[in-house]
């Protein structure tokens, strides 16, 4: 089930990106996607954006995937939600409602989404896919992509960034978007044929690494200059803001994974962490700033959909806690070397306590409150106790 207010024929580039929306109508609506939706799943609580029921079949209580999250940097009640077939999503209270600020726009399908790290009334979207099963959705909506948008408004008005959507037209998927903290002007896109790169605010941007097999990106959390990219076998790191990047040479040649990500973590900056998985599942860490990495675990922590499903985030203030998704959601509290699978989602009826929709697709972890929100079909809570935090 997509989410309320998704309609293919809205997709399809009939509304001018600059189109005010009605932002009061907007917040009339909450009531229609989020209303008398809370249900307490053991540790973890289904927070929307709306109600969610079961639909024929043990395991399939969900309400439409959500691919993205991103976190007001000041107000922890602010969260987005994006969707790569159900536009953008916004809380202006934790969760309790939510309402559509993107149903102006041409394409609903969004691969990256980062509050302006000077300025959180401006947001900046992706509009693209991520991952293969999304090429069934470009073929019957027509999705293609717009490049990168922004807003300065909250989400009222819209703008294509500078020659975004023309230098990204023929990348089919997007994996992230991140804007650089410490040099605001500097964005970065990692799509299916490589990394894009603006210096400017988005008004110019240029392919700087060619490549289809890049899956993730991240920075450093103290040094702007140091990016950290990932293939799916290896990890490239710029040095310069992402101008040129450098390939790992202390990475095991391995073959068999079909999907990568890269986490770093604030409470011990120069960590990188790399996760891969497929018929390779492993879990690399490195305390240099990514000059060498060590094993940490091989367990498959991801149980199946490689390709489709993967979440990989650590604790901003404690690093012994890691999480990673995909049929499951698994913890660790002593750095990766043992974890703990949470949560039930392929399961018949009366589910369990522990129940939350398999398909884990990201993390974000609050670095004000340390709440944990999954993305899947829904939105996902997680309150970390004091133990945890340490």
């Amino acid at each position: 089930m997509g989410l309320v207010g998704f309609s293919p024929s809205k997709c399809r580039g009939e509304v001018d990106f600059s189109t005010t929306i009605n932002m009061d109508e907007a917040l009339n609506r909450t009531y229609e996607s989020s209303q008398n939706f809370n249900s307490n799943t053991g540790n973890w609580t289904s927070i929307g954006p709306r109600s969610m029921s079961w639909h024929g079949s043990p395991g399939s209580k969900g309400i439409g995937r959500i691919d993205r999250l991103a976190a007001h940097p000041t107000n922890p009640n602010i969260i987005l939600a994006a969707s790569p077939a159900g536009g953008l999503w916004r809380t202006d209270d934790g969760g309790d409602y939510w309402y559509s600020i993107s149903s102006n726009l041409p394409n609903c399908g969004i691969g990256g989404v980062v509050f302006d790290n000077q300025d959180p009334r401006k947001y900046y979207l992706y509009f693209n896919r991520r991952t293969s099963w999304r090429i069934t959705l470009f073929q019957i909506f027509g999705f293609r992509s717009y490049g990168v948008l922004k807003t300065t408004n909250g989400g009222a008005i819209w703008k294509q960034l500078g020659n975004s959507g023309i230098v990204m037209s023929n990348a089919t998927s997007s994996f992230k978007l991140i804007q650089l903290t410490g040099s605001p002007n500097i964005l970065l896109a990692v799509t299916n044929i490589g990394i894009c790169r603006s210096n400017n605010g988005g008004l110019t941007w240029t392919y700087v690494v060619n490549s289809s097999f890049l899956r993730d990106i991240t920075q450093h959390p103290t040094q702007s200059n140091i990016v950290y990219a990932c293939y799916l076998n290896d990890v490239i790191k710029s040095s310069n803001s992402g101008e040129t990047f450098l390939e790992s040479v202390s990475i095991p040649s391995f073959s068999g994974t079909q999907n990568s990500l890269l986490a770093t973590t604030p409470s011990n900056p120069d960590e990188v962490y790399f996760a891969v998985c497929g018929s390779t599942n492993r879990i690399y860490k490195s305390t240099n700033k990514g000059t060498d990495f060590s094993l940490i675990n091989s367990t498959d922590l991801v149980g199946g959909q490689y390709w489709y499903n993967f979440a990989l985030a650590v604790n901003p203030h404690n690093n012994n806690f890691i999480a990673v998704g995909g049929l499951n959601i698994s913890i660790s509290t002593n750095n990766g070397t043992d974890f703990t699978t949470t949560t039930s989602g392929n399961v018949g009826l009366p589910a369990p306590a522990n129940y939350v929709h398999s398909d884990i697709q990201y993390f974000l972890i609050h670095p004000i409150n340390n709440l944990i929100y999954a993305a899947s079909d829904g939105v996902y809570q997680f309150r970390l106790t004091m133990v945890l935090l340490g």
